[in-house]
């Protein structure tokens, strides 16, 4: 197991494992589109850049239909000065620490904008960017994510895109080394409506009719009445269905409308920032990962540089 410890200023997942747990993850519906990032430039001197550098990335996308630029700046948000890497071996013991140096991560944050095709010089601010970068120089290759009008963009190199696919994901065009190109998909590129026959088939096989493994612990064994229903498709659900049982079913355990029975309506209190910190506060994040996701990496490196970019990419909260 490898874990990490660093300070991050937004919200990101933290998971635990152990042999007594069951865990069953939820893929995203696949996607139905992606494109490949085309002519990247980073404007900088030689087009290099460094932990502290602050420079605007250019590229398009859709066939060049498309430019998109991101002014960037370093997210120190995201590493810390004492950040360290722990390697523990399978007796839960720490048996190797390492002391990450923040210089060797290039991890920025920025405004994304857009240019209207047919006006050069006028570029429309549409969102925010989250970037790590691998390699610079005339041909970069970088990941992250970036917003675009209320659509989220994400990047991926060709071969983390490929090795974590979706089954049913198009394939990117095609191209001869999967490490040398970056994929974009968007989440408007992500079909609303699937059915995983597949995956809902080993849901059964593992957990019954149970949607959650928390249905066997003994304490909910008080509240079979509100037990699994067939995992059918939302579109499938009737009206009643959906707002009498699924959204409300909790009125047969305690009479209320979820919200653990509380009721209390917070329109009034929104805007209002009595209470609330005046001076900037950050989370201490803690990222553990078990031997069957490092094994998906080619090396403890790479392992390390995909947690940092997943974490850069969820610092933005909005």
């Amino acid at each position: 197991m490898v874990s990490f410890r660093t300070i991050a200023a937004a919200l990101a997942g933290l998971a635990s494992f152990s042999q007594q747990a069951l865990a069953h993850s939820t893929q995203r519906n696949p996607l139905k589109y992606v494109t490949i990032l085309e002519d990247a430039v980073f404007h900088s001197p030689s087009q290099h850049c460094h932990a502290l550098s602050h420079f605007d990335l250019t590229f398009s996308l859709h066939d060049k239909q498309q430019n998109i630029r991101l002014a960037l700046e370093p997210n120190h948000d995201i590493l810390h000065s004492t950040l360290e890497v722990n390697y523990m071996g399978g007796d839960g013991k720490i048996h190797t620490t390492e002391t990450v140096d923040r210089s060797e991560h290039r991890v920025f944050r920025g405004k994304a904008f857009v240019r209207p095709e047919g006006r050069p010089d006028d570029w429309r601010h549409a969102g925010w960017a989250r970037i790590t970068v691998h390699r610079d120089g005339a041909d970069p290759i970088f990941e992250g994510a970036f917003r675009l009008d209320d659509d989220h963009h994400r990047i991926q190199t060709g071969a983390n895109y490929h090795a974590r696919k979706h089954r049913e994901d198009p394939d990117a065009p095609s191209r001869q080394n999967p490490g040398e190109y970056m994929v974009v998909w968007r989440d408007s590129d992500i079909i609303e409506y699937w059915t995983d026959k597949e995956d809902l088939k080993k849901k059964r096989e593992i957990f019954g009719r149970s949607s959650c493994n928390s249905d066997s612990l003994d304490f909910n064994n008080d509240y079979k009445i509100v037990d699994a229903r067939d995992p059918e498709p939302l579109q499938s659900v009737s009206s009643n269905s959906l707002f009498g049982r699924s959204i409300f079913g909790r009125q047969s355990i305690d009479g209320s409308t979820g919200n653990n029975g509380a009721g209390i309506n917070l329109v009034s209190t929104i805007g209002q920032t009595a209470g609330c910190p005046s001076t900037r506060k950050i989370a201490l994040l803690g990222v553990a990962t078990d031997c069957t996701y490092t094994a998906a990496f080619n090396s403890t490196q790479a392992v390390r540089q995909n947690i940092i970019d997943v974490i850069n990419a969820a610092s933005e909260v909005t």
